[in-house]
Formats: structure tokens, C-alpha cells, sequence
């Protein structure tokens, strides 16, 4: 009898509940959730904790392994071209520049039309000097090398500056060297020479 007792005061107080939205929720019986443990606040054990050590904070240890390789890097690419070589790319963008603001245009940013145009007035002596095709080459080789050490690459396969290129070597690059006539009377001895001493040993 006891037990149905108990039994009818707990369904009328689970009635009550519903039927009464203010009254107090049951206490929570569920045990709270502790470090380590998967609850609804918990956090998962990291590496860190499961190895027992700390790793540094923001990558410390990555960035100190990996700042002598970046140091080593920058070397290498600073040592890609000689002395000469560098001097002569700095010369060359020098001119540049200054051509360009002569022209009131922009030597930054790397524009093929601007560049073929420099190219042509280097290569006919149009308000610059008058240079050869291989100091041509070096002095595109210069400015290719400029924008993509400063992130802006160029773009050297354009048609401003392929064609113009192209046209310069067709008309200024020097044709081959022709042979004296001196050279040629010794060449054809010399053919001369080997000819009759076959004929002989037959």
C-alpha cells in the first residue's frame, strides 16, 4: 500500500510539473563532467597532453627550426647571379626608370607595351643609346628579373614584347662574318693539298 502511495505522489507531481510551467525543474542528478572526461562542456585531450610536454607558444619551435633554412634561402637567391651580372641588371633598370619618366609613364608596374617601346628606342637610338641585340637580351633579362623580385611578374611571352624582339633581331642582329680572300685561298689549298695526297696513295 506504501509503495502505490508513493508511486501516485510522484505522477501527481510530474503532472503538476506539466500542467504548472513555473514550477521549479527536478534537480539535476547526472555527475558533472570533469577534465578528461567527453561531457558537454569537456575539452579533448591534445597532443600536448597526451605526450606530457608543452609545445611553444605560436610555433615558436617551427619558426627557430625553420628561420636558419629561410636565412640560407635568401643567400642562395641573393648569390644566383655574379657581381657583374647585378651590376649591370641595376644599371640597366636604372635606365629604364629614367626613360620612362622621361616619358611620363610608369616603371613599375609591368606593362609589355611599355617595355617593347623601350626596347625599340634602345635598339634604333631613339632618345636613348644605340645598343647591340645581345645588350637587348641582358637589359630584358634585367627588367624580367626586377618585377618578379618585386611580386609583379612580367610577362615576357606578350606579343609587345616577342615580336618586337623578334623584328629587332632580323634587322639589327650582325650576319654572320664572311671569310677574307686570303682565308679563302689558304682553305682551298689546304682542300687542295689533302685531295692530291689521296689521289697519290691509291
Amino acid at each position: 500500500m506504501s509503495g502505490n502511495l508513493v508511486l501516485s505522489d510522484t505522477l501527481s507531481h510530474c503532472l503538476g510539473i506539466m500542467a504548472d510551467p513555473s514550477s521549479p525543474p527536478p534537480p539535476d542528478t547526472r555527475a558533472p563532467a570533469t577534465e578528461g572526461s567527453f561531457g558537454p562542456l569537456a575539452v579533448p585531450p591534445t597532443s600536448d597532453t597526451v605526450s606530457g610536454t608543452a609545445a611553444p607558444d605560436g610555433h615558436a619551435g617551427s619558426l627557430l627550426t625553420l628561420q636558419p633554412l629561410a636565412e640560407a634561402a635568401r643567400a642562395y637567391a641573393a648569390n644566383k647571379d655574379s657581381p657583374n651580372t647585378r651590376r649591370a641588371y641595376a644599371s640597366d633598370w636604372q635606365l629604364f626608370e629614367r626613360w620612362c619618366l622621361r616619358q611620363g609613364l610608369d616603371p613599375f608596374v609591368p606593362d609589355p607595351s611599355i617595355v617593347g617601346l623601350f626596347l625599340a628606342a634602345a635598339a634604333d637610338g631613339n632618345g636613348l643609346p644605340k645598343v647591340s641585340v645581345a645588350t637587348l637580351e641582358r637589359r630584358l633579362a634585367a627588367l624580367t628579373t626586377r618585377y618578379r623580385s618585386a611580386g609583379t611578374p612580367l610577362a615576357r611571352d606578350d606579343r609587345h614584347i616577342t615580336d618586337v624582339m623578334a623584328g629587332i633581331r632580323r634587322s639589327h642582329a650582325r650576319p654572320p662574318r664572311l671569310s677574307t680572300g686570303t682565308e679563302v685561298s689558304a682553305i682551298v689549298g689546304f682542300q687542295n693539298s689533302l685531295a692530291g695526297g689521296f689521289g697519290a696513295d691509291r
